[in-house]
């Protein structure tokens, strides 16, 4: 199926209202990203493979945030797989640790989670996160370029983002 027709077709039904309504558990938003990212197990990222065997758990942690009825952030959640903190605004995080397996966490907003597309999961965690700060090790911070770089090399994902990721994605690369 193509995903535009899709979604052109259910935009504005109530089956697409219902949809945007749904709220996940920290453990269900968890099996959709670490699944999702699964499917490009053995893929070379700039001769790198990428695999979850060294993912910590098996599985994308997963922090859920709960809001006041102003919509202001109110505190943590329930949460799956022993995820970080992760400070609000930030999409995810990679934390390494002295055994050699790493904790790839995210958080998720009143039970959604902010990836919208089979590809924006598997840049975001796949490519940079898990590939990129996992595996290859860059640091965040200063080596943050190097793992966005991988992202903006990755033209199969890339290429499917919108805009918007695209530019967030070539800015942090500095190309």
């Amino acid at each position: 199926l193509d995903n535009n027709l899709t979604k052109a077709l259910v935009d504005n039904t109530d089956v697409a209202s219902n949809l945007r309504d749904v709220s996940l558990s920290p453990e269900a938003g968890s099996k959709i990203l670490t699944d999702v990212v699964s499917q490009m197990e053995g893929t070379s990222i700039e001769g790198t493979i990428l695999s979850l065997e060294n993912l910590e758990g098996g599985a994308i942690s997963v922090i859920d945030t709960k809001y006041d009825n102003e919509g202001y952030p109110e505190a943590n959640g329930d949460s799956f797989n022993n995820p970080t903190n992760v400070p609000i605004g930030v999409e995810a995080m990679t934390t390494n640790n002295p055994d050699g397996k790493f904790n790839v966490s995210t958080r998720m907003a009143a039970g959604r989670l902010g990836q919208g597309t089979v590809e924006a999961i598997q840049s975001t965690f796949g490519i940079h996160e898990i590939t990129g700060h996992g595996i290859k090790g860059i640091p965040g911070g200063s080596g943050e370029s190097a793992a966005y770089k991988l992202e903006y090399n990755n033209k199969a994902t890339y290429n499917k983002l919108n805009p918007l990721q695209q530019y967030r994605i070539k800015k942090g690369s500095g190309q």
